[in-house]
Parts: C-alpha cells; sequence; structure tokens
C-alpha cells in the first residue's frame, strides 16, 4: 500500500530491497502473494523464490495461563471478540469498530465484548488511534470495547485461546493473516479473515472470510461464526498437527535448498 508511505521513505526501501534481492542467491518469503511480488518488482526468477506453505502451530507454554485468570486481570467479562493488531491504518480496525457497532444493534449480542491488544502508535500517521477513539465513541460502543495495548505474550495467547473468534480486518499482509491468525489456527481458535489474496492462502483452521473493507459482511460473517456450536481441538491434537505442519514445511525448505544446490553445481 504505496500511499501509506512517504515518497523518500519509498524510494529509500526500494532502493535496499532491490540490493538485497541482486545480491541474494535465494528469497525466502511467507507467501505466493509475495513471491509473485518479489518477481514482478525485483525481477528475481521465480525459480530462486521459496513461497513457505502456511504452517500455523502451537508451542506447549501457549497453553499454560488460564484465560480466565488472565481475563479477570483485563476485567474482562462475558463472550468478546479479539483483535490482535497494532494499530497501523492498513490493519483497518476501523471495519472490526463499524462491524461490532452493527452487531450490537441485535440483542442476541448484548453481552458482547470487543477487546483489542496492540500497539497504539502508528509512527506513519500518529493521530490515527485518536480517530479510532472518536469513532467508537461516534458509534456509542465505547462502554464494550476495551484496548489493552501491549501485553505480554502469554496474556496474548490466553486471551486469544479465551476469546469467541479472532477477526482479522486487515488490507495488507506479507503473510496469510499475519502473525495473529497463525496463532489463532495453531490455537484451533475460530477465525474471520479479510478476503484480501494473500489471505486466501489460508489451507486450514477454522476460518471464514468477509469482503475486506466491508463492515456489514465482516458484522454477518463474525455473527454466524460464532453462533455456530463449535469444539475447539485438544491440546495435545493442537501440537500434533501443528509438529506435521512443521515436517511438511521442512520437506518444503530442504527440496527448494536441493534445487538451488542443483543449480550452483550446473
Amino acid at each position: 500500500m504505496p500511499h501509506l508511505f512517504a515518497p523518500h521513505t519509498r524510494y529509500r526501501r526500494d532502493r535496499r530491497f532491490r540490493a538485497i534481492a541482486a545480491a541474494s542467491d535465494g528469497v525466502v518469503v511467507n507467501s505466493k502473494d509475495t513471491a509473485r511480488d518479489v518477481s514482478k518488482f525485483l525481477h528475481v526468477d521465480a525459480s530462486r523464490i521459496l513461497a513457505m506453505p502456511f504452517t500455523p502451530y502451537a508451542m506447549p507454554w501457549w497453553f499454560d495461563a488460564d484465560p480466565a485468570v488472565i481475563e479477570k486481570r483485563y476485567d474482562i467479562s462475558g463472550p468478546y471478540l479479539l483483535v490482535c493488531n497494532h494499530f497501523w491504518k492498513h490493519k483497518d480496525h476501523a471495519t472490526a469498530l463499524r462491524a461490532f457497532a452493527l452487531m450490537k444493534e441485535d440483542s442476541k449480542w448484548s453481552n458482547l465484548r470487543l477487546v483489542l491488544t496492540g500497539d497504539p502508535i502508528d509512527h506513519r500517521d500518529p493521530a490515527h488511534y485518536g480517530r479510532l477513539l472518536d469513532l467508537a465513541r461516534s458509534l456509542q460502543i465505547n462502554a464494550d470495547v476495551k484496548y489493552l495495548g501491549l501485553i505480554p505474550k502469554r496474556d496474548q495467547l490466553a486471551l486469544l485461546r479465551g476469546c469467541e473468534a479472532l477477526l482479522q480486518p486487515t488490507l495488507f499482509e506479507g503473510g496469510p493473516g499475519g502473525g495473529s491468525v497463525y496463532e489463532a489456527v495453531g490455537l484451533g481458535v475460530r477465525t474471520v479473515v479479510s478476503d484480501i489474496p494473500v489471505n486466501r492462502e489460508i489451507d486450514c483452521g477454522n476460518i471464514s472470510f468477509f469482503a475486506a473493507g466491508d463492515h456489514r459482511s465482516l458484522a454477518t460473517a463474525a455473527a454466524e461464526m460464532i453462533a455456530t456450536p463449535h469444539e475447539r481441538p485438544q491440546r495435545d491434537e493442537l501440537l500434533w498437527l501443528g509438529d506435521q505442519r512443521l515436517k511438511h514445511l521442512a520437506r518444503t525448505i530442504v527440496t527448494y535448498l536441493d534445487g538451488c544446490r542443483a543449480r550452483d553445481d550446473v
């Protein structure tokens, strides 16, 4: 999203990325979508690019904290939706706030809360966070929205395990869904994700897509998801699934490196 960067910043970043790509024997990226951009804008041959598969997993310590204890620590009561993104413009928190306000118009969701974690500072637009707070006030949802800022990772993962669903309204990512979706799928958490091309590479987990930037689409998808009975996989199953995905990733990397070595031998 070039319009989010000043011209001199774009120039400096583009020049640095081109230099790195030109000096590299290979390029490893998080998605097929990014691989296409590397080929198109940095002129790297597709055979030199490894697009890693979507590989969500959980680590054993992610299950240590009790969600109920962490929820009490942050004064969270009742069911809640969760957004775990820094407050950068391209993360599109505004769509999540508008979608939540629309859901709250239905008495079915009268006790639903929205919890947001992440750094409130967008250095490219320092006023952005304040505008989001103003939007929430204008939507009259402030009483049901909690802004936690940056919190310890263990706490964030516990809240993720305790939420009804993760919302990911992002308009741009380098990897499918961004970090919060990797974590949510690894933990077996239901997730509602914007339908930008890179997110469409998500090929596992309990995922529902909505039209990016469309708060009505997000509200509908979130309401349908959390209204559907759901039994989350148990810890041991989630750890096993993550292990299988990591093994697949390892095989993919080995195949790529073998190809690089074969080219060097020619």
